[in-house]
């Protein structure tokens, strides 16, 4: 309970600070479409790409360790590991290309933006290539019935992630 309250104050402080940053750095326009890129983030859409095995890793997990079955559990956690992993540099590399040959073309950006669009597309893809092995570690930690530490995980992602940002923004 303690770990969700620090949390959701976490999660609530960094948000309230990092938008006035992100809005100065890019502007309101800019910022509409980080937003806008926002909705396909890992806990967007994306997030649909996992094919259910997400939530299957955390029954497996749950059901090999209650049983005591190491071997189960080490494919279990091999196989998830394996999964997101692949997952994550197949759909971060698609995005790398997508943005590269095709973002224009769908997309009709002004020739004034497309620097910063482009940039905002591949932060997207670099969020996709590491949060998505994540997917793998909160799995195995929720199929452990570790909130806590599921909790230190995320808070730790919040942190690293908007100090990315915010570094990020800072040399733009």
């Amino acid at each position: 309970t303690a770990m969700n309250l620090i949390n959701t104050v976490v999660s609530f402080v960094v948000a309230y600070a990092m938008t006035p940053v992100i809005l100065s750095r890019l502007g309101t326009e800019d910022y509409g479409v980080w937003v806008f890129l926002g909705i396909f983030s890992i806990t967007g859409y994306f997030s649909l790409l996992d094919f259910g095995l997400q939530g299957a890793a955390i029954k497996f997990v749950a059901e090999f360790i209650s049983k005591k079955d190491r071997d189960n559990l080490s494919a279990v956690i091999n196989a998830s590991l394996f999964f997101f992993l692949l997952a994550g540099v197949l759909g971060g590399l698609a995005l790398f290309i997508f943005n590269t040959f095709f973002f224009t073309t769908i997309f009709h950006i002004p020739a004034d933006r497309y620097a910063v669009v482009s940039t905002l597309v591949n932060l997207l893809a670099i969020s996709f290539l590491f949060q998505t092995p994540a997917l793998a570690f909160s799995a195995i930690i929720e199929g452990l019935q570790r909130y806590d530490y599921l909790r230190g995980v995320t808070i730790s992602t919040t942190l690293l992630s908007n100090l990315v940002i915010f570094l990020f923004l800072r040399q733009a």
